[in-house]
């Protein structure tokens, strides 16, 4: 796609990406070095997620029993997931954690990061949430990534067992990775160190989604809930 057929509102560098907000035929985006798209929404219903790998990760909204009351969102990027939540469940309270002033900046001038009493973004490095934050999160999203791509140490044993001692009795964990199988592989066998129940779900390009929990789930009554933009059906193709 020739650079000709954007329009930039802006740019910086950040993190050895060098990041731009792209706006094309309705549609604005967050991407680095015109390759990674990692936020994507529509100007006329901001809302709607485009993104694959951000409805996988929202759908885990549908393993949940009831309404969610608590979700911690690690990574902000251009607040998609943060929206749609908003919009649908306003009553849940959403603490959003992430690192770069920058970025939340994008999210707030670009992205129309909702303004509510009910959403709080944290300025701070997500090594830190066990100092941050007490109690119990029923849903609990991970989207942190580098130049290089998800950062590993948020996928080890030693964070994982940190985020499970913030998750609800009843509560899930969606992770952000890649689909590679070797790296998704050694991924899951860490995952099942800390949780009872894991399972992935690949996209049919590079990403993938890891999904963790304490309890089993029916994942055939969960993927048939009827929800906005139908995004339970992805829950069927779990493994």
């Amino acid at each position: 796609m020739k650079d000709s057929e954007y329009i930039c509102l802006y740019t910086c560098d950040y993190q050895g990406m060098h990041l731009e907000v792209l706006e094309k035929g309705g549609q604005r985006s967050l991407q680095s070095d015109r390759s990674i798209i990692h936020s994507r929404f529509q100007l006329n219903d901001p809302t709607v997620l485009l993104q694959p790998y951000q409805q996988q990760m929202v759908a885990s909204l549908f393993f949940l029993s009831g309404l969610p009351k608590k979700i911690l969102i690690l990574g902000l990027g251009g607040a998609c997931q943060v929206a749609y939540i908003h919009r649908y469940y306003p009553d849940v309270q959403q603490d959003v954690v992430e690192c770069s002033e920058e970025i939340i900046k994008i999210a707030r001038d670009y992205f129309y990061l909702p303004k509510s009493q009910n959403i709080t973004v944290y300025h701070q490095d997500a090594m830190n949430v066990a100092n941050i934050f007490s109690g119990e999160y029923d849903l609990i999203f991970l989207d942190l990534c580098d130049s290089d791509g998800p950062i590993a140490y948020f996928q080890e044993v030693p964070f994982l067992q940190v985020l499970r001692g913030l998750l609800s009795p009843n509560g899930w964990i969606t992770a952000n990775t890649w689909s590679d199988s070797k790296i998704l592989k050694q991924e899951i066998r860490l995952w099942e160190k800390v949780f009872p129940f894991v399972y992935s779900l690949e996209n049919n390009g590079s990403e993938a989604v890891i999904y963790a929990g304490l309890h089993s789930v029916d994942i055939q009554r969960s993927a048939t809930k009827s929800v906005p933009q139908n995004l339970a059906q992805h829950l069927l193709k779990l493994h």
